[in-house]
């Protein structure tokens, strides 16, 4: 059974949560349940972050998950 996720009032008041365990993006396989995450960028950013994906041969989602990784990990 896995942990339960902590409501957002328990995190904004701070209520302590469970550790998260943050999983670098290269184990994506070994990530376990995958979430959808949508923001909105600017049209020209997803054109040039879309173009850049596409020159390295990554997917966008893949560099999302390095990078939103490496911010939270700090």
């Amino acid at each position: 059974m896995s942990p339960k996720r902590p409501r957002l009032g328990e995190v904004l008041r701070g209520t302590p949560a469970p550790p998260a365990e943050v999983v670098p993006a290269s184990t994506k396989e070994k990530a376990g349940k995958m979430v959808q995450l949508n923001v909105t960028v600017p049209a020209e950013l997803r054109k040039a972050v879309r173009l850049k994906a596409l020159q390295e041969d990554r997917d966008v989602a893949e560099v999302v998950r390095e990078l939103l990784t490496r911010w939270v990990d700090g």
